[in-house]
């Protein structure tokens, strides 16, 4: 076997080479990076990649307001309210599923997270208005 470091010939079961110490044990130990690189696209397929995860983002921002405002007003639950927290909520998801840029993916990540903070805020007013309308509360 050739080491990696010096060159040097050692036998296969040497398990630090005598000549530079180095451990072969280190071969194991490295990690492979993966590097993500942009596809090739026309000029629209560009802007649609930088707009999915910025439209995202924006869906997401009213997802958490809506469930704010679903928060605040505990009774009665506006309906409207509801409704527009889950177009923002089904758009935030139906364009972060969209092709995007390897430096946008953060802000659509973002949008995903802040949607399911909202989710989770109109989720605990939506359980906690049942709950007092059926008189449990």
């Amino acid at each position: 076997m050739k080491c990696i470091r010096c060159g040097k010939i050692v036998s296969d079961d040497t398990k630090v080479c005598p000549n530079c110490a180095y451990d072969f044990k280190e071969i194991t130990k490295r990690k492979t990076v993966i590097v993500e690189v942009d596809e090739e696209t026309d000029k629209a397929g560009k802007v649609m990649r930088i707009d999915n995860p910025i439209l995202t983002f924006i869906f997401g921002i009213l997802s958490l307001l809506f469930g704010l405002t679903l928060l605040a007003n505990r009774l009665p639950i506006p309906l409207m309210v509801v409704l527009l927290f889950f177009a923002s909520f089904m758009a935030s998801f139906y364009f972060s599923t969209k092709p995007c840029k390897v430096s946008m993916k953060p802000v659509r990540n973002m949008g995903i997270v802040l949607a399911f903070i909202g989710f989770a805020l109109s989720a605990y007013s939506l359980i906690y208005a049942l709950l007092t309308f059926s008189g449990i509360l």
